[in-house]
């Protein structure tokens, strides 16, 4: 009987939690290597640990085919998240992401679970439901996108407010008495202050007021510019992953547009008409990307989410990908084929120069 039980609890959870084991450290000569690369150590840990949960939450259903499973994977990760809250994970991202949680206030932490709900609610509705348009696609990419942005700023804010906490206070006995009266409420009790977790529509409104604050330019627009930029930069990186995994990646409208559908695109008939399409996608990425270049650098430091190390990280973390979706564009670079990438040398020297230009 017991071992029956046991290979039920086994079977609901995903693969990854078993078999994955998250990286503590960006590697050498990836592009989060570089971005982070000027941060403090902690700011690093944290921003990383963020992208590791992020990208457990926001793949755990690529390798699955059958929605009864799909639903159970949902389900575990809904517990996972509410487990995360009270302080209780098990997931190994999870865990990873917990010693920097539980440094967050109440209503941070609740930020923080929201927008990895949503981060899976976008996940789970590309699984099941076909885009049928540009509108309804890019809404996915914002909805997505500021959830993402929400999770990676809240480190750079900690570390601004330790800051500023540290510059304020030289009496360590007072500094501690305040911080113990700070955990009691914040900590001491977690389900005395439950985490509500919003659906979709709350979960929308949250993030778009929190990309407000959060984003690298305290303009709206380049904001979008900067989550669509990334988001379409994103669905590029992943096609080959996404496209075998089942998923459309891109709207119906799209496909449709240049003759095309999911399930022909790999049709040497339809090779040149999948060119097109790709180099439409490099141009739009590259259009959105050069918009939040100089906004990223010229934000003011007023907002504790826009000081220097994270405008920094922002701008760098965009020029290597627009670099990036330059050179799969002047190559004719197939990306269910090949997948081109920019040097090391290259990626250090945007580093280089968008640290001596802010």
């Amino acid at each position: 009987m017991s071992s029956t039980n046991s290979t039920k609890s086994q079977s609901a959870q995903p693969v990854s939690v078993q078999t994955v084991e998250p990286s503590v450290w960006p590697s050498e000569g990836t592009t989060c290597y570089y971005a982070l690369r000027h941060c403090p150590v902690p700011v690093r840990q944290h921003i990383h640990a963020a992208g590791q949960l992020i990208d457990s939450v926001g793949y755990c259903l690529l390798d699955v085919s059958e929605p009864t499973v799909a639903e159970k994977k949902i389900h575990w990760w809904h517990e996972e998240i509410a487990r995360l809250a009270a302080f209780e994970p098990r997931h190994p991202a999870a865990k990873y992401y917990l010693d920097f949680f539980s440094q967050l206030s109440a209503a941070e932490r609740q930020q923080a679970c929201s927008s990895l709900l949503q981060i899976l609610s976008c996940h789970s509705e590309e699984k099941f439901n076909r885009l049928e348009d540009q509108t309804s696609f890019e809404q996915l990419l914002l909805t997505d996108g500021r959830a993402r942005q929400m999770l990676m700023s809240l480190a750079h804010l900690k570390s601004s407010d330790s800051k500023s906490s540290d510059s304020k206070s030289t009496d360590s006995k007072l500094t501690e008495s305040e911080n113990n009266k700070a955990t009691n409420s914040d900590n001491a009790h977690p389900a005395a202050q439950p985490i509500r977790f919003a659906g979709n529509q709350a979960g929308n409104s949250q993030t778009a007021d929190t990309t407000r604050t959060s984003a690298a330019s305290p303009d709206t627009q380049a904001s979008d510019n900067l989550v669509l930029g990334l988001g379409l930069f994103h669905r590029l990186a992943t096609f080959h992953k996404r496209y075998h995994a089942g998923l459309p990646v891109w709207p119906d409208s799209l496909y449709t547009q240049y003759n095309l559908s999911p399930e022909n695109i790999k049709q040497s008939d339809f090779k040149d008409n999948f060119g097109e399409l790709q180099n439409n996608l490099f141009e739009q990425t590259i259009k959105r990307l050069e918009k939040v270049q100089l906004p990223s650098l010229d934000s003011s430091d007023e907002n504790p989410r826009l000081h220097r190390d994270a405008r920094l990280v922002t701008a760098i973390y965009s020029a290597i990908r627009l670099a990036q979706v330059r050179v799969w564009k002047k190559n004719r670079t197939n990306l269910l084929e090949q997948y081109r990438t920019v040097t090391p040398l290259k990626k250090a020297w945007i580093c280089w120069r968008l640290q001596r230009q802010l």
